[in-house]
């Protein structure tokens, strides 16, 4: 019987190269990222999720190959916030999707980690190996590969980062508002189902093997994960110097703060009314945020409690 299994999270939390890692198993088919809205220009690594009609299990089977577990991710941009309906759609086909078998992973990683990478980086990933690029190889691989070597021609020093004085502090708050926004509106889609798993980035590799064994993955295909890991199709890339970027100590503090609200969060002890933080897209409109004014204060409280002169 096919089983399957779906990350859900931020970008830069390391679901590309989880997935790609498993992906390497003899058992473990899991490639692409299943879309909640189709962006205007897909790649093949996308999986429709039709938001009239949302099953992440037909999704995912479009993956196919036969394999006994099959698994994905699904990931919520910051710059496109969903909206109170899309959370009340999101909570059925998740209800649904769970009762018919799919286990859900949380997958998260610490918020200033997150938008370093994302703001001084941007979202790319560093491609291990050369020689599966062919029509056999995973989408990411065939998609990534391509994009990986035009960016590396361009910019050899790409992995750096550009320079963090090109980033300002509004710039900053508003990622990590955005994010902390995602992790909560996971937690709400994903509260009260049972089976759901929690993997960090932190303790990527560390636990994984454990958490191969609670998605079913064999003991034969167990075996194969050291290699698989040892050299990933993905790799991890270099720690990002973070020394040039404005106001960065008083941001590492709300990011921190950040980080309790989502693990509050996650006991049903924080705002959740952060979900509906209204980062929402309206045409032609200019919207500032609403319901996210009081984590913002939270936020500013507690920097002033830790450091009045940074909360200055």
């Amino acid at each position: 019987m096919t089983r399957s299994f779906l990350f859900m999270s931020n970008v830069r939390c390391g679901s590309t190269h989880l997935i790609t890692s498993l992906g390497e198993l003899p058992g473990v088919h899991a490639d692409c990222e299943v879309k909640w809205q189709m962006p205007q220009l897909a790649t093949d690594t996308h999986l429709h999720l039709d938001p009239d009609r949302p099953d992440f299990l037909e999704s995912l089977a479009a993956l196919g190959a036969g394999a006994p577990l099959i698994g994905s991710k699904f990931i919520l941009h910051p710059q496109n916030p969903l909206q109170q309906d899309d959370l009340v759609l999101l909570q059925k086909a998740a209800r649904r999707a769970q009762e018919n078998g799919l286990t859900f992973i949380h997958l998260t990683r610490n918020y200033f980690d997150i938008c370093m990478s994302t703001l001084l980086r941007g979202n790319w990933n560093a491609l291990n190996r050369k020689n599966k690029t062919g029509s056999d190889a995973s989408a990411f691989v065939r998609v990534i590969g391509p994009h990986n070597k035009t960016m590396l021609e361009k910019n050899p020093e790409a992995e750096k980062g550009k320079a963090g004085d090109t980033l300002n502090f509004d710039t900053m708050l508003t990622m990590l508002l955005r994010l902390l926004v995602n992790d909560l509106f996971y937690q709400q889609v994903l509260s009260g189902l049972p089976g759901t798993l929690h993997h960090s980035y932190e303790r990527l590799e560390t636990d994984l093997p454990d958490l191969c064994r609670r998605l079913g993955v064999s003991g034969a295909d167990l075996a194969h994960l050291d290699a698989a890991l040892g050299d990933p199709v993905i790799r991890k890339l270099a720690p990002l110097d973070t020394g040039a970027v404005p106001d960065v100590e008083a941001f590492r503090v709300l990011c921190a703060y950040a980080d309790y609200l989502r693990v509050q969060g996650g006991r049903g002890r924080a705002p959740l009314e952060v979900v509906f933080s209204s980062w929402h897209r309206k045409p032609r409109s200019k919207v500032r945020p609403k319901v996210a004014d009081p984590v913002f204060r939270h936020l500013i409280k507690e920097l002033a409690r830790r450091s009045p002169d940074q909360a200055r």
